[in-house]
C-alpha cells in the first residue's frame, strides 16, 4: 500500500480513488501505523485529557510554588487547557521528558509535572507518534510507502523523524495540468511557480480568474451558486470557511450542493445537556424550567411537558396547586382512554412519575456552595443514555446522528465530571463549553448527485479541476504562540527541542495558498466578504504577493459589478405596493362568522365593547400570542398577592383572620411568603430579582393587613376568595365569572371586591363614570343566585392599599369615587351595558368591526359605517389610553408624514 501524506490531508476523498493508495494527513497516518503495529489505543477528547492534566498541576503545585500555581488558582480549566498545548508543543518539537539542573526554572517545573503526568495522563498525537517510533525499532514487515507532499522543513520535528524513520519522499509536489496558455490563470501559475513573467501584463478581457469580494456573504453566495449551476460536477468548491450560507443558496437556487454547513452549539438536540444540568441548581430557576419544558427535544413526553410548562407559565415554580392540577389532569387523560390496555395503561402512569422523579423531582443544590460532581455527572450520563436509546430507534439518519453526537457529549462530560469533588456553576458552564467544542452542523445535508467536490483546506487541493471556487478567500495567517522567552528557547534547542518558527508556518501557509491555483486548469474564482459580523475581513495575503507583480489586478464589487454570464443581483423590479392604511371600520361578509359565543366573561366582553376588533382576533380567528412565550412580571405580582389573600380566608389556616394580632400575622406570612415564591414566584429567588421579591413581600404585609381592617370595621363575618360563579343567561349567551372576594357582614349583605395590583386611577375613572362593568358583572351574577338587593362592590388597589367604591354604606373606611351618574351603583352600570352590549351586537351582525385607534378619526355615521357613539357615551372607547396592542400589524399602518 502507498500512502501519500500531507498536513491538510485528513478527511480528504479524491475525485477518482486510486487501487492500493490511501490519502492522509497526521490523524490518519498515525491511526494506519498503529493498525499496522498492533499497538493498542484508547479514544480520548481533548477535554478529558485537560481534566487529567488538571489534577496533575494541582497536585505538582500543592506543596511549592510553580510558577503556573497562581493563574491555576484564578483560572484552574484555561490554565490546565493553556499548560497542555504547551507540553504538547514541547512533544511535538522533540522533547522527551528529559531535564537537566542547569535548565530554566519555568521548565523544571514543566519536567515536574511531566513525571507526575506519567501513566495518568492520555497521550496526545506526539505521545503516540512515540510509541510508533519506539515500535518500529524491531523492523516490522509489511509497512507501506509514503510519499510526502509537503517539504521536510514545514513539518514538526516529531512527525518529521517518523516519517523519516519510514522511509518516506519529501516534497512530492502534486501533478497538475497547466492552464490555458497566454491566460491569466496561466500567467498566476507561472509567477507561483517562479517562472519568468517579464514582459507579460494581466489580460484585463480574460475571465480565467477573477478576485470578487461583496458586503454580504448572502450575495458572494448567490454568485457562486450561480456559477456551480450550469456543470457543478466538473468544479472544486474550495470552502475554507463555515459553507451554511453557501449550502442554503445552492439549496434554493436549485443547484448540487455538497455536505457543508456551519458548524454550532446551539443544534436544538446539544442544548438539551445545558438546560438539565442548569436544572440542578437551587433555588430552580423557571425560565430554565420553562425553556427545559417547551425544548422542541426533550426527554419528557409531550403531554405532560406542556401540560407543565403550561402551569410554570402562569405560576413560576415547582409545586404550586396548577403544578399538581396539571398532573392529575394528565393521568385523568390516560385513564379516561378505553383503547389502552390495562398493562399500557400502568406503564404509562408509571412513564410519568419516572419522567418526574428524572427530570424535575431532582436533588438541587446552592449556588454558592456548588454541587458534587457525581450529581452532575449521573445528570449527565441519563441526557447520554436518553440521547444513545433516541439515536439507535431513530429511523431519520440526520437526527440518529444529532442524538448519537449528543451521547457522545454528555459521556465524555460525565467521566470528567465524576472527577471533581464540588463543581461550580462557573465551572461547570466552562468544563460544558469546552466539551461542546464548535458544536456540530445541522447533520440533515447529504451530498446531493452532481455536487461539487468540496475540500475544507487549501492545501488539500492536490488534483486538477476545471473550475475552482474559493469560498473564504481570508487572510488566516499563522501565529507561532510565544509562550517561552529566547533564554528558555535556546536552552531547549541545546537539548534537541526544535519548535516550528514563524518562518516555516508562513512558508506553509504560502505553499497551501498556491495549490488552488496550480489545480485550477480553467478557471479560479476567489470569493470574500467586506465584513463579517462588526469586524473588517481582509483578502488572503497571496492577493498582495500577486499584485505585486500584476499591479492591475482588478477586484470585482459584486454589489455593483456582474461576475462574467452571472447574474449577482435581482435585476427583477417589481412595483412599490403601499402597506394597507388604519382604517376605523372594517367589514366582512359573511357576517355569520361574528356570531354569538355560547359564553362570556369580564375579560371578554369588556373587548367586545371597548375594542371588537381584539374580540374577533382571538375568539372568533383564535389569534393569540403563545401561552409559554414568558412570564407575565405584571399579572404574577398581582397572582402572588391574591395568593396570600386566598390562603388567609381558608378553613385550614393556622391564624383566624378575624382575630389575628399584627406580630402573628407577620410571623405567618414570612413562612408562607417563602413557600409560595418556591412554588409560585421563583424567578424572585434568583440573583438579581430578590431585592423586587422582598419589596413585593412589603407590598403583600402592607395591603393584607389593610384589607383586614377594612373587612373588620364593615362588620365582616364571613368572606371567601376565588369564588367560582356558575354561568348566568344574558341575552343570546351567557356570562360566568370568578370573584376575587366574596364577603358578607352581620346582616347578611354581601360586597363583591376585586383585587388589582394596579390601576388605581383608571379604576377611579370606572367608578365615576359607573362603567364598572367586572363589578356590575359580579353582583349580578350574586344576586342571581342568592336574590335580594344588588351587592355592594369595591376595588382594592394592592400596591397602594386603597379600598376604592361609590360610597361608604358598606366598607366605611372606603376612599369614596363620588359617581357623576344620575343613578349609580352596579344595577344602573348593568343595564346600561346591556344597551351598548345590544349596540355593538347589532354592529356585528351586520359584519362591522370597528378598530378604535388614536391615529384615525372616528366615523360617526359618514358613508355606509355605523355610528363609532354607543348609546351611553360614558362607555365610549378611550383611543388615546396607552395600551399594548397585539394585533397592531393587523389592523393597518400610519402613513408616513
Amino acid at each position: 500500500m502507498k500512502i501519500i501524506f500531507g498536513l491538510s490531508l485528513d478527511g480528504y476523498r479524491p475525485p477518482k480513488p486510486t487501487f492500493n493508495h490511501l490519502f492522509c494527513g497526521p490523524l490518519g497516518l498515525v491511526d494506519v501505523l498503529e493498525l499496522r503495529l498492533a499497538l493498542p489505543r484508547t479514544a480520548v477528547g481533548s477535554v478529558t485529557r485537560i481534566a487529567q492534566y488538571l489534577e496533575v498541576l494541582e497536585l505538582a503545585s500543592a506543596d511549592e510554588a510553580c510558577f503556573f500555581g497562581e493563574s491555576l488558582r484564578v483560572d484552574r480549566w484555561g490554565t490546565a487547557a493553556k499548560l497542555l498545548q504547551m507540553r504538547d508543543h514541547l512533544r511535538m518539537a522533540g522533547w522527551e521528558g528529559e531535564t537537566m539542573e542547569s535548565a530554566p526554572a519555568r521548565f523544571q517545573d514543566f519536567c515536574q509535572v511531566e513525571k507526575l503526568a506519567t501513566g495518568s495522563l492520555a497521550t496526545g498525537i506526539a505521545d503516540r507518534i512515540e510509541r510508533i517510533r519506539g515500535a518500529l525499532v524491531r523492523k516490522p514487515q509489511g509497512l507501506p510507502t509514503i510519499d510526502c507532499i509537503e517539504a521536510a522543513g514545514h513539518l514538526p520535528l516529531s512527525l518529521r523523524l517518523l516519517l523519516d524513520d519510514l522511509g518516506a519522499r519529501f516534497g512530492c509536489e502534486p501533478t497538475y495540468e497547466d492552464a490555458p496558455a497566454g491566460s491569466n490563470l496561466r500567467l498566476v501559475q507561472d509567477c507561483l511557480r517562479e517562472r519568468d513573467v517579464s514582459g507579460q501584463s494581466w489580460n484585463p478581457a480574460d475571465n480565467t480568474i477573477i478576485f470578487a469580494s461583496a458586503f454580504s456573504e448572502v450575495t458572494l453566495a448567490h454568485a457562486a451558486s450561480h456559477l456551480l449551476k450550469p456543470d457543478a460536477s466538473g468544479s472544486v468548491l474550495l470552502s475554507s470557511v463555515p459553507g451554511g450560507i453557501l449550502a442554503d443558496a445552492m439549496s434554493v437556487l436549485a443547484t448540487p450542493a455538497p455536505a457543508i454547513g456551519t458548524p454550532s452549539c446551539l443544534r436544538p438536540t446539544m442544548q438539551v445537556l445545558g438546560l438539565a444540568l442548569e436544572m440542578r441548581w437551587d433555588p430552580p430557576d423557571p425560565s430554565v424550567l420553562l425553556q427545559f419544558l417547551t425544548h422542541p427535544v426533550c426527554p419528557i413526553g409531550g403531554a405532560l411537558r406542556h401540560a407543565l410548562a403550561k402551569a410554570v407559565s402562569s405560576h413560576p415554580g415547582i409545586g404550586s396547586h396548577v403544578w399538581y392540577e396539571a398532573i392529575e389532569m394528565q393521568r385523568e387523560k390516560l385513564r379516561a382512554n378505553e383503547e389502552l390496555q390495562q398493562a399500557d395503561l400502568a406503564a404509562k402512569l408509571d412513564q410519568i412519575d419516572h419522567d418526574l422523579r428524572q427530570w424535575i423531582l431532582i436533588d438541587r443544590y446552592p449556588r454558592q456552595t456548588g454541587a458534587p460532581g457525581t450529581a452532575l455527572a449521573e445528570t449527565a450520563k441519563q441526557v447520554g443514555e436518553w440521547a444513545g436509546r433516541r439515536a439507535s430507534t431513530s429511523s431519520e439518519p440526520a437526527t440518529s446522528r444529532h442524538y448519537a453526537t449528543l451521547s457522545a457529549i454528555a459521556g465524555e462530560l460525565a467521566g470528567i465530571l465524576e472527577r471533581i469533588s464540588i463543581v461550580s456553576p462557573e465551572e461547570l458552564s466552562i468544563i460544558h463549553e469546552q466539551v461542546m467544542g464548535s458544536g456540530m452542523v445541522a447533520g440533515d445535508r447529504e451530498s446531493e448527485l452532481g455536487s461539487p467536490e468540496s475540500p475544507g483546506d487549501p492545501g488539500a487541493m492536490i488534483e486538477s479541476a476545471d473550475s475552482v471556487i474559493w469560498w473564504g478567500f481570508e487572510a488566516n495567517n499563522p501565529q507561532l504562540p510565544m509562550d517561552w522567552t529566547l533564554t528558555e528557547r535556546n536552552y531547549l534547542k541545546g537539548i534537541g527541542v526544535h519548535h516550528q518558527t514563524s518562518e516555516a508556518l508562513l512558508a506553509l501557509a504560502q505553499e497551501a495558498a498556491r495549490r488552488p491555483f496550480l489545480a485550477a486548469c480553467g478557471r479560479i474564482v476567489l470569493l470574500w466578504p467586506r465584513q463579517r459580523g462588526l469586524e473588517q475581513v481582509e483578502p488572503h495575503p497571496i492577493l498582495t504577493i500577486l499584485r505585486a507583480y500584476f499591479p492591475s489586478i482588478p477586484i470585482k464589487d459584486l454589489d455593483r459589478d456582474e461576475l462574467p454570464a452571472v447574474t449577482s443581483q435581482a435585476k427583477i423590479q417589481r412595483p412599490v405596493k403601499p402597506l394597507p392604511a388604519k382604517k376605523r371600520w372594517v367589514r366582512i361578509s359573511p357576517s355569520a362568522h361574528l356570531g354569538s359565543r355560547p359564553q362570556e366573561s369580564y375579560s371578554s366582553t369588556a373587548k367586545y365593547i371597548y375594542r371588537p376588533f381584539e374580540w374577533v382576533f382571538y375568539y372568533k380567528a383564535n389569534l393569540w400570542k403563545g401561552a409559554f412565550m414568558e412570564i407575565n412580571l405584571a399579572a404574577q405580582r398581582g397572582n402572588l398577592l391574591h395568593r396570600v389573600i386566598e390562603r388567609l380566608l381558608e378553613d385550614s389556616c393556622p391564624i383566624r383572620w378575624l382575630t389575628v394580632a399584627k406580630p402573628d400575622f407577620d410571623a405567618w406570612l414570612d413562612v408562607l411568603w417563602q413557600s409560595l415564591l418556591e412554588t409560585e414566584g421563583a424567578n424572585f429567588l434568583q440573583p438579581g430579582s430578590m431585592t423586587e421579591g422582598r419589596r413585593l413581600l412589603e407590598d403583600a404585609r402592607r395591603a393584607t393587613w389593610e384589607l383586614l381592617g377594612q373587612m373588620r370595621n364593615a362588620g365582616v363575618v364571613s368572606a371567601e376568595a376565588d369564588v367560582q360563579m356558575d354561568p348566568l343567561s344574558m341575552e343570546d349567551s351567557t356570562i360566568r365569572g370568578n370573584i376575587d372576594l366574596l364577603a358578607a357582614n352581620g346582616t347578611g349583605r354581601f360586597a363583591v371586591v376585586d383585587l388589582k395590583f394596579g390601576q388605581g386611577a383608571a379604576k377611579r375613572s370606572e367608578l365615576a363614570q359607573n362603567t364598572a362593568l367586572q363589578l356590575s358583572t359580579y353582583s349580578h351574577l350574586i344576586r342571581a343566585k342568592h336574590g335580594g338587593d344588588w351587592p355592594a362592590t369595591a376595588y382594592f388597589i394592592l400596591k397602594s392599599s386603597a379600598l376604592l367604591a361609590q360610597d361608604a354604606s358598606f366598607f366605611p373606611d372606603a376612599r369614596v369615587v363620588p359617581c357623576e351618574s344620575l343613578e349609580p351603583g352596579p344595577e344602573a352600570t348593568w343595564q346600561s351595558f346591556l344597551d351598548v352590549w345590544r349596540w355593538r351586537r347589532g354592529q356585528l351582525a351586520a359584519g362591522w368591526i370597528e378598530i378604535p385607534d388614536a391615529g384615525v378619526a372616528p366615523a360617526d355615521g359618514e358613508g355606509d359605517s355605523p355610528s363609532s357613539t354607543p348609546p351611553h357615551e360614558e362607555w365610549q372607547t378611550d383611543v388615546k389610553a396607552p395600551r399594548y396592542d397585539d394585533y397592531q400589524f393587523l389592523t393597518g399602518w400610519e402613513e408616513n408624514p
